[in-house]
């Protein structure tokens, strides 16, 4: 008897394409989803970001299956897809890393945050009042107020786009009114700034004591039944938010709810403080019940149980991540994986998902310090994920982020002593980006003196950072920023040549140029070298004509304000 012959890819792609049948487009799946994920793993070892590219090819497929051509060899199809989504995800996984960052700088607020508004409150009002109708106007409905950007621009009677256009140029010159007072903060943390700060939430009872203020000839007419209302909300209010900060314990993870509610109740306690004065001043006093007075002073009472309610919570807290490390069935690192790199990587994130941080931080620990010894092609993910890890960790639990800052530390008095070691200044840049800290590695390029040597070296390694501080003349004098872009280009072609089998080394190759041109065409642009970024333009065109090249390319442009390189973009 002849066994059935295996449907070819083509007939099933016919039948899905033509009779919309999911049972071809499954079988398509079971054949290739092994290879497609295999890939997806191999240049991105997180399993859940290669479960999402797997999807997204198999997605793209059904998509685009009418328009392959009948001769298409799926599985190499498949796989210039999947290295294709690979490197997509790589650049967006870089651009979240950047956000991250941005987000533990604003996380960090609950530590000097206060202290970065303290800088900047006495100076608020006067900066904004220097700004523009249209441009004061623009900022107080998107941070003062927390309107979306569609709803700043129906306000304002223009598109979304043109709204998000004119809260960004507002919002650097209230920053440049900053940096005029010394007072140094990017646009993001100060965006931050006046969303959380700008506006707040006034006491619940102010309304009540301005008016109890105002009327205060009305207090001996009448006025005892309005006070007795007022202090029974009082202590509706209060037996509420005390309820709250006692089922702590239950509650360990409503840990920021119960600060604010405690910095609430500090405030009414203000607030019933300043009413009983004014109270024992008025002549309606001696009329009180000596029942409500009672419950005055209770309430008074209360406020004082703050701190102690305070000290509840942190002791809490801290038992609770005990308890969590201390929880019995945790996984354990497999004996042949305790030398991979990549192994105790993943193994880490298990042990952050479990709560279990000390553990978490140890592997992270030995990746970065050994992990190179034990696979040099780890050295990517070194440099970025392993990093991207640390700074996150960070956010829940210091210890990591002191280990990061510790690494820095050292690597900067080793290169202190020896400016000329590429590993080092690689090390201390990918470091402080990780700390959201770009600046302290543009302060150690301004320490090396101009035509020193080694400043070209911090260049290639600091690029990105030095061109977000616009250190275009800097840069320029450093190095030939043609060459450098010719050496990426370069090596690009050799992989071509010599490995023209290895889609995904030549794929990431031409992402790297794609990335170093749009840096060396901001550089040309930010030195008014126009022809000279235009025909490195070309030659990344020549490489990479993508939309999404051409709208990178645009956006150094723009951040260098140069408009013929504009112009030459914008009509590509």
């Amino acid at each position: 008897m002849l066994m059935k012959m295996t449907i070819s890819d083509a007939e099933l792609l016919k039948k899905y394409v033509d009779a919309n049948s999911n049972e071809a487009f499954e079988s398509l799946i079971s054949r290739y989803s092994g290879l497609v994920y295999s890939a997806a793993l191999r240049q991105i070892p997180q399993l859940e970001m290669a479960e999402d590219i797997a999807q997204s090819v198999f997605i793209d497929l059904a998509r685009k299956a009418n328009r392959l051509p009948e001769n298409v060899i799926l599985s190499g199809w498949l796989y210039r897809a999947t290295c294709y989504a690979a490197s997509k995800a790589i650049r967006s996984e870089q651009r979240r890393a950047l956000r991250e960052r941005e987000a533990f700088a604003m996380d960090s607020i609950d530590t000097n945050g206060d202290s970065v508004w303290k800088q900047i409150e006495p100076y608020l009002d006067a900066a904004m009042n220097h700004l523009s109708d249209r441009d004061r106007t623009s900022l107080i409905l998107r941070y003062f107020e927390n309107h979306s950007l569609r709803e700043v621009g129906a306000s304002l009677g223009i598109s979304e786009d043109a709204a998000q256009k004119r809260v960004s140029r507002a919002l650097e010159k209230l920053r440049n009114s900053f940096t005029q007072k010394r007072i140094r903060v990017t646009s993001t943390v100060l965006a931050f700034q006046l969303s959380s700060f700008a506006v707040e939430a006034a006491p619940t009872l102010l309304t009540t004591s301005i008016s109890t203020a105002v009327s205060s000839a009305a207090i001996g007419s009448g006025g005892t039944a309005a006070i007795t209302s007022l202090l029974n909300h009082l202590i509706m209010i209060s037996k509420t938010k005390i309820a709250i900060a006692a089922g702590v314990a239950v509650a360990i993870t409503q840990f920021a709810i119960h600060q604010k509610t405690t910095s609430t109740l500090e405030r009414d306690a203000e607030t019933l403080r300043s009413i009983n004065k004014d109270l024992r001043a008025s002549q309606a006093t001696p009329d009180l019940p000596a029942s409500i007075l009672a419950e005055l002073n209770q309430l008074r009472d209360k406020a004082s149980e703050i701190p102690k309610l305070r000290g509840e919570i942190v002791a809490l807290r801290q038992q609770n991540q005990a308890l969590k490390q201390a929880t019995p069935g945790s996984p354990e690192l497999d004996e042949s994986s305790k030398n991979d790199p990549s192994a105790r990587m993943h193994f880490a994130d298990e042990m952050i998902k479990a709560g279990n941080y000390a553990e978490a931080l140890t592997h992270l620990i030995w990746c970065y310090d050994e992990g190179l010894k034990h696979q040099p092609s780890f050295v990517g993910v070194r440099s970025s994920f392993l990093l991207g890890r640390f700074a996150k960790l960070g956010q829940s639990y210091p210890p990591a982020q002191e280990a990061l800052v510790a690494r820095r530390d050292a690597a900067v008095e080793a290169w202190k002593a020896n400016t000329n070691d590429r590993t080092l200044a690689n090390d201390i840049t990918r470091i402080n980006s990780a700390l959201g800290e770009g600046e302290m590695t543009v302060a150690l390029f301004d320490q090396l003196p101009k035509g020193e040597p080694s400043r070209a070296l911090l260049v290639e390694s600091a690029f990105d950072e030095l061109l977000k501080a616009k250190k275009y003349d800097d840069i320029f004098a450093a190095m030939t920023p043609e060459s450098y872009f010719q050496k990426r280009l370069r090596s690009q072609s050799m992989i071509r040549d010599r490995m023209p089998d290895n889609e995904r080394l030549q794929t990431s190759m031409l992402d790297r140029l794609v990335f170093d041109g749009g840096m060396v065409v901001e550089t040309l642009a930010g030195v008014n070298q126009a022809q000279r970024a235009i025909d490195v333009i070309d030659q990344v065109i020549e490489q990479d004509a993508s939309r999404e090249t051409i709208e990178d390319l645009l956006r150094h442009a723009t951040r260098a304000n140069n408009a013929d390189v504009i112009h030459y973009l914008e009509n590509q």
